[in-house]
């Protein structure tokens, strides 16, 4: 959690969320969520990011049921 300038006011961002392939589908990911969200409320948290790989498809498809949107394009270049 932290100010961003560009949001005007705290942002929760997850930027790795990772469950073991043979647990997942067991509602793991969706009760982490759950908690990050209520964590980022109680911290006033004004936005709830999660930063996924855009090969992750089946992750996106987790995220937008778990009622988050697609709202920004990450743009990077590798150094090394």
């Amino acid at each position: 959690m932290e100010f961003q300038l560009h949001h005007c006011g705290k942002v929760a961002e997850i930027l790795e969320l990772i469950v073991s392939q043979e647990v997942r589908s067991k509602g793991i990911g969706a009760a982490l969520l759950k908690a990050a969200r209520a964590q980022a409320v109680q911290q006033h948290c004004i936005q709830f990011e999660v930063t996924s790989n855009r090969k992750r498809e089946k992750a996106h498809r987790f995220y937008q049921r778990e009622g988050l949107e697609q709202t920004h394009v990450k743009l990077t270049e590798a150094l090394l």
